[in-house]
C-alpha cells in the first residue's frame, strides 16, 4: 500500500500511521493567499522546501509549505503536537503538501476557465469548439440575446391577441436593456428575410413554422419610450395562429429563459384557407417552365419559397453518372435544370457560373456523333444537343483527360464545345480554390 493509501485524515484531524497508532494531534491549520496582480496565464509555480520548526509548546511543531505562481502566494501552515516516530516526519510532509496539491489543482482548473472558456463554434452552431466560427453580426445579435436573457427580470411584456394577429408591447426601464430590445426586432427580422444564420432558439417548432411562413404575414414596429411595440397581422388562419403563439412562446422565454425550448411542444391543428405557397406542388397544379435551356431541365416557379437562388452564385457539377447509350444522360439534362432554377425558378433570375465536369462512366458522353455511333453502334450521340444549349448558356464543359484516354478515345474526338483538361481531380480542386460550390452527381 502506497503512503498516500496508507494515510487518513479523520474528522478530528488526528493522523494515524500504517499501524493506526495515533502519533500527531493537529492544534491549528492555515492556509493563506496573497496576490499582487492576480493569477493569470499558465501556472508556472514553485515550492518552498517544507518547513519544520520548533512550536511554543512541549513537543509542538510547525510545519510549513508555500507555493508561488505569477505573483500570487499560497501558504499552509499546520501546528501540532507529536511523538517521536521515524515514519512521523514523512506523514506530516505528505499531510502538509495535500492542501498545496488542491489550490494547485483550483488555480489550473480556474486558469484553464479563463483561458478558454466558450469557444467559437459554427453556429447552432453554430457549436462550440474552435473552428471558423461565426460571423461578426451574428456574434453581436448573439451578446444581445444573452444580455436580454441575462436581464429578463428587468423586462415587462404585454401582448394583445387581435383577430388577424397580435401586438406585443417589450419594454424595460432599464436604459441598456431597452436599448437591447429596439435592436433585436430589426435584427431578427433582417436574418429571417435575408436567409441568415437564426440563434438556437430558432429550432423551436413555433420558429420554424413561422420562419417558412415569412412571406404570410407583414410586421410593423415601432420604438417606445423603454423599448418596442410590434403588430403582426395575417390573413391565413394558420398564420394567425403562429404569429399568436409566437407572441405566447415569447412572453415565457422572458419568464422561464432558455428552459422554455426544452419544453415538449404541439403546434395547434389549424388549416389552412389557401394552399400553402411553400409545398410542392402536385402534377396537376404545376406549370413548368424552360427558361434559359429550352429543352431540357424543366422548373416550376416559386417565387414565395424559401432559399432564393443567389446572383453570383459559383457551382462545379462533379458528373461520373452513366445512362443508356441512345438516350440523353439524366445527369446532363439535371445540370440543365442546375441552369434553368437561377434564370428562373426564384422570385427574379439570378446570376450563376456553373462548370461541369464529366469523368467516369459519363466520358464519353462528349464525344462527337461519329466516334460516339461507331463505339456505342448508335445513329449520334444523344447527349450533344442539350451539351450545346449549356455551352450557350455559358456552362463551361469539361472533360477528364486521363479518363479518356483511359477509355481508348482521344481529344480530337471530343466535340468542340468541351474542354479536355488534365484530369477531373486538378478541375475539381482547381474550382473549389476559386470559390465554385462542389455538387457531385455519381452513379
Amino acid at each position: 500500500m502506497s503512503l498516500f493509501a496508507a494515510m487518513r485524515l479523520f474528522p478530528s484531524g488526528r493522523i494515524d500511521d500504517f499501524n493506526g497508532t495515533p502519533n500527531a494531534n493537529v492544534i491549528d491549520r492555515q492556509l493563506t493567499a496573497s496576490s499582487r496582480n492576480g493569477c493569470h496565464g499558465r501556472v508556472r509555480g514553485r515550492f518552498s522546501p517544507v518547513r519544520m520548526k520548533k512550536g511554543n509548546g512541549i513537543n509542538e511543531r510547525i510545519v510549513t509549505t508555500s507555493i508561488s505562481s505569477n505573483g500570487a502566494q499560497y501558504v499552509n501552515t499546520i501546528r501540532f503536537a507529536h511523538t517521536a516516530h521515524n515514519l512521523f516526519g514523512h506523514l506530516l510532509q505528505c499531510f502538509a503538501l495535500l492542501p498545496m496539491i488542491v489550490v494547485i489543482s483550483l488555480v489550473i482548473c480556474d486558469t484553464a476557465v479563463a483561458q478558454f472558456g466558450p469557444g467559437r463554434g459554427q453556429g447552432f452552431g453554430r457549436g462550440m469548439g474552435r473552428g471558423p466560427g461565426m460571423s461578426q453580426e451574428m456574434r453581436e445579435d448573439m451578446t444581445t440575446l444573452h444580455s436580454m436573457f441575462a436581464a429578463r427580470g428587468k423586462i415587462t411584456r404585454t401582448v394583445k391577441m387581435l383577430p388577424d394577429g397580435a401586438e406585443t408591447t417589450t419594454e424595460s426601464g432599464d436604459k441598456k436593456i431597452a436599448a437591447l430590445l429596439k435592436e433585436h426586432v430589426p435584427a431578427m427580422e433582417s436574418r429571417v428575410h435575408d436567409d441568415k444564420p437564426l440563434p438556437p432558439m430558432s429550432f423551436h417548432p413555433i420558429f420554424v413554422e413561422l420562419i417558412k411562413h415569412a412571406d404570410d404575414y407583414t410586421l410593423t414596429y415601432e420604438e417606445t419610450k423603454n423599448g418596442m411595440k410590434s403588430t403582426y397581422e395575417a390573413d391565413d388562419p394558420f398564420v394567425i395562429m403562429l404569429v399568436q403563439e409566437h407572441a405566447k412562446l415569447v412572453s415565457r422565454f422572458v419568464k422561464n429563459g432558455m428552459d422554455e425550448i426544452h419544453k415538449p411542444y404541439t403546434l395547434p391543428s389549424v388549416a389552412h384557407s389557401k394552399p400553402d405557397s411553400r409545398t410542392k406542388a402536385s402534377a396537376s397544379q404545376a406549370e413548368y417552365i424552360n427558361p434559359a435551356i429550352r429543352e431540357y431541365g424543366k422548373v416550376v416557379k416559386l417565387p414565395n419559397a424559401r432559399h432564393q437562388p443567389r446572383d453570383g452564385s459559383k457551382i462545379v457539377v462533379d458528373v461520373t453518372k452513366g445512362g443508356k447509350s441512345d438516350k440523353l444522360n439524366p445527369a446532363i439534362e439535371k445540370v440543365a435544370r442546375f441552369v434553368n432554377i437561377y434564370r428562373g425558378a426564384g422570385k427574379t433570375a439570378a446570376k450563376v457560373d456553373i462548370a461541369v465536369v464529366l469523368h467516369g462512366d459519363a466520358t464519353l458522353s462528349v464525344l462527337n456523333s461519329d466516334a460516339y455511333a461507331k463505339r456505342f453502334k448508335t445513329k449520334e450521340n444523344p447527349n450533344l444537343d442539350c451539351l450545346r444549349e449549356l455551352r450557350e448558356a455559358g456552362v463551361e464543359v469539361l472533360v477528364c483527360g486521363q479518363s479518356l484516354i483511359g477509355k481508348g478515345a482521344t481529344p480530337d474526338e471530343v466535340v468542340a464545345y468541351s474542354n479536355v483538361a488534365v484530369s477531373a481531380l486538378t478541375s475539381l480542386v482547381n474550382l473549389q480554390a476559386d470559390g465554385y460550390a462542389y455538387v457531385p452527381l455519381a452513379n
